[in-house]
């Protein structure tokens, strides 16, 4: 019978959604004795649109400033969730793609085991949106604990 190892570097992806905070408690439960912890958080360019002026239809154009503003309120967001948990430390960064930025800063922190949820999407939303943790899986090569909510498909 194989046990498991309980980790020592252990890295926690949210995107701040109940479902991607659930994925908390149960990363912690498989967090070894002194146990580095980093809750990680990135967030996506936020983009507003231009005004035209011609027959022209309105550009996206990414915002910096509102950029920033995110980062800063979604960073004091990630720091309550770390604050009481022993050994934790957040990250919140500005990215422009998300799984790769989860990608990055796992194997920088030395991960042990890399921990999120996935929404389940399938169809159309899933062609739009996409999946960013199936994206992880396909470009991360350690160990990874993915949750997915009752009834998801795919």
């Amino acid at each position: 019978m194989l046990t498991r190892v309980k980790s020592r570097r252990l890295f926690i992806a949210t995107d701040l959604s109940p479902l991607g905070n659930l994925a908390i408690p149960l990363a912690l439960a498989q967090a070894g004795k002194g146990a580095r912890i980093l809750l990680f958080h990135a967030v996506e360019p936020v983009f507003a649109l231009a005004p035209s002026f011609g027959p022209e239809a309105p550009v996206a154009v990414y915002d910096p400033a509102m950029t920033l503003r995110r980062v800063a309120h979604e960073r004091r967001s990630v720091e309550g969730l770390v604050s009481g948990i022993p050994g934790a430390k957040a990250l919140t960064l500005g990215s422009g793609q998300v799984h790769r930025a989860i990608v990055r800063e796992a194997k920088r922190f030395h991960t042990d085991l890399l921990v999120m949820s996935t929404h389940g999407r399938s169809g159309m939303s899933k062609l739009l949106f996409g999946s960013v943790a199936q994206k992880v899986l396909a470009h991360y090569r350690g160990e990874v604990l993915l949750l997915r909510p009752k009834g998801a498909k795919g």
